[in-house]
């Protein structure tokens, strides 16, 4: 896989390093993914595949084979602006609210409110669809970055939905069998294979899931060190252990149907512009600022994800 590298010789942390550790429980993919700098508002990067086992079988002399089709692919996403103003008025700042100044507190709020922001555009839901792809910025349009659905390869994509989405009658219970059958173009491609496999479900589809660990115990890894998260359960499959994290966005209409799995160490949010808080000058009595973050979503090996839609 074709992977852009930089020269750091150190790091300075950043806003969003700092909010995180404050402990974003809402934003896990912010938490997860890595990042980097771009230097345009239309960020693309190059994807290179391992081709398909086939037979190979050849004479002591033979000919050079040539004529491979290419495997190397080029993909696109568009950055997003977001901001979050802080707003705290001269008396607020002078009065001390609840045993504490107003100005840090709503800092620390709003920053959190924009983290949180940045993963529900990581997860397209801002858009029409999750599926929809990105847009571009004109003069009246904000510019909108494609989502990690977006990215999943179509032959990636299960739908169970057996009345097309028209209403919930249609919807799949979800089972252990319809898991595995999810994870396995991903587990073919390479992609199960450490500990950055991450599944993502809301809470319904999780219910589920534990129903499966009541009824079969054996699925359900006991953990070594006796911490329990109750966020996160490990379960046995036919591709190793797998680790499903039970996420509040996918509490919503576009998502409670759906869970997406990967290995996330393959996306990355990438900073045109980093999260950067910002005095906003003004001649009234208060004291105005801004978060502003110009950013997009690179996804370098699709191949390693999957979704899953129509599940109840």
């Amino acid at each position: 896989m074709i992977a852009s590298y930089n020269n750091g010789i150190s790091h300075k942390p950043s806003i969003i390093d700092s909010i995180v550790k404050l402990g974003v429980k809402s934003a896990p993919l912010v938490e997860t993914l890595g990042s980097k700098p771009i230097a345009s508002y239309l960020h693309s990067w190059i994807s290179d595949r391992y081709r398909d086992p086939k037979d190979n079988a050849r004479l002591e002399v033979s000919d050079f084979a040539g004529g491979l089709v290419p495997t190397k692919t080029k993909t696109a996403n568009q950055c997003q602006i977001l901001t979050n103003d802080v707003d705290v008025s001269k008396r607020q700042q002078d009065i001390s609210q609840y045993g504490e100044d107003e100005l840090p507190y709503q800092r620390a709020k709003v920053g959190i409110e924009h983290v949180k922001d940045l993963e529900y555009a990581l997860l397209g839901l801002g858009n029409t669809t999750v599926f929809d792809s990105p847009t571009a910025m004109t003069d009246k349009v904000a510019g909108r970055m494609a989502g990690l659905f977006y990215f999943v390869p179509e032959a990636h994509r299960k739908d169970y939905d057996t009345d097309g989405g028209d209403n919930t009658s249609g919807l799949t219970d979800f089972t252990f069998d319809h898991l595995q059958e999810i994870i396995q173009p991903v587990w073919e491609k390479g992609g199960v294979d450490d500990g950055s496999f991450r599944v993502y479900m809301g809470s319904s589809l999780k219910n589920k899931v534990n129903k499966w660990l009541d009824t079969i115990p054996h699925l359900r890894t006991v953990l070594k060190d006796g911490t329990v998260s109750p966020l996160i359960t490990k379960i046995e499959t036919d591709f190793g252990t797998i680790d499903i994290y039970l996420h509040r966005l996918f509490a919503g209409e576009k998502l409670k149907d759906k869970i997406l799995l990967g290995k996330f160490d393959e996306a990355k949010i990438c900073y045109l512009t980093e999260t950067a808080l910002e005095d906003v000058a003004t001649s009234k009595t208060a004291t105005f600022e801004r978060y502003y973050t110009d950013a997009t979503l690179e996804v370098t090996n699709a191949d390693y994800f999957a979704c899953a839609s129509g599940l109840k």
